[in-house]
This record gives structure tokens, sequence and C-alpha cells, in this order.
């Protein structure tokens, strides 16, 4: 004769949760609605002043959040076997300066090295193009610069003074900065020979096409 198992036990109940009272989850839902309408307002107000009520494109120097700001007062080396300090705001020379910051491992860099040449060589004249290496040795920088054909002059900044006074660690960086020392563009990313030069023409006014 089969004799049938017994049913298995029911689990004794847990602990129950604690229910929040109905007027509890309106009161949390009326202030999540109003959080939201006013970080939504918020956003608008600041997008219409900051582009004076209309679409703020294309890269006008307000665009960037340096725009207006002095070039740090920093202190670099001369990209040599000497290492001379030089501070990097007497390096414009009087002319209006674009600063392009480097390594030789940033693969970036190495694709508009030679577009950055390819202006100089046009308005070098006019505007003081340095570059700023941040981590190669001098050999290694240097060889580099050869197989490249760079000949603007270059600094080092190994302690990356710059970028830390500036707030930004990308590269490659590019710092248009007027012949009065202010900062007047700024950009993170490697730039074509074509939007160099139309970079330079805006905000400085040289012909590089």
């Amino acid at each position: 004769m089969t004799v049938d198992a017994p049913p298995p036990a029911s689990p004794e109940p847990g602990p129950a949760r604690p229910r929040r009272p109905r007027g509890l989850y309106l009161a949390l839902g009326a202030t999540t609605v109003a959080v939201v309408v006013l970080v939504v307002a918020l956003v608008v107000s600041l997008t219409v002043k900051n582009s004076g009520g209309a679409s703020n494109s294309g890269s006008d120097a307000s665009d960037s959040p340096l725009a207006g700001r002095p070039l740090p007062a920093v202190t670099v080396s001369q990209l040599d076997e000497t290492g001379t300090p030089v501070a990097l705001r007497s390096l414009g020379h009087g002319h209006p300066q674009y600063l392009n910051v480097w390594s030789t491992t940033c693969v970036p860099c190495r694709a508009e090295m030679p577009a950055i040449e390819s202006v100089y060589r046009k308005v070098g004249d006019k505007v003081a193009f340095t570059g700023v290496d941040v981590e190669d040795p001098v050999p290694a920088a240097q060889s580099f610069l050869r197989s490249y054909g760079v000949t603007y002059q270059q600094v080092r900044d190994p302690r990356l003074n710059l970028a830390d006074a500036l707030g930004y660690q990308s590269i490659p960086m590019s710092i248009f900065v007027d012949a009065a020392g202010h900062i007047v563009d700024f950009r993170i990313g490697a730039l074509t020979s074509q939007e160099l030069a139309s970079l330079l023409h805006q905000h400085f006014g040289v012909n590089a096409a």
C-alpha cells in the first residue's frame, strides 16, 4: 500500500514591509514633478542667456569655455638639450599665438602635425605658432618632429603646468591667443588644415587659404 507523503509545510510568513501612507506617495510625486519642472526651466533659462535668445551654433569664440581668460602665466622649457625655462606668454613676441599641445604617443596629434605645419608656412610671420610637448624625452620628441617636417617653435611642459592651469588634460589641444594675451578660442581634438586656417582667419584676420 502506498502512503502519500504529507504536504510540505507552508513557510512561515516573513516580516511584512510597512506600507507607505497613500498621502506620502502623493506628496513624493508632487515633489518630483516640481523638481523636474524647475530643472527644465533652469536649463531653458541658461540656454537663452548663453545664446542671446537664439540658436548658438558654429565656431564663434563665445562657444569656448575659456574665451576671454588670459593665457595662464606658466613656465615651460625649450625643447632642446639646454631645457632653458621660458614664460609661455613671451613666445608670442607681440603677435597672436596658436598653441598646440601634443605628444608622440597621441595618434590624433600625429594626424594633425602636417596640417599645422602647412598652415604655419603660410601665416607664420603673422601668428606665432608654438608646439607644447607634454611627456616625451627631448631626443624622442626631436626625432618625431624631424620625421614630420615640423619647423615651428617647440617647448616642453612635462609637468602639465598649462593643462592644469586650464583645467583640461586631453590632447591634442589647440589654444588661440590674441596679441593682448587673452584666449579667444580653445579646441580639443585634431584640426584639419582647413579648420585651422578658418579659425585663424576668424580670430586674427589672417588668410591661410
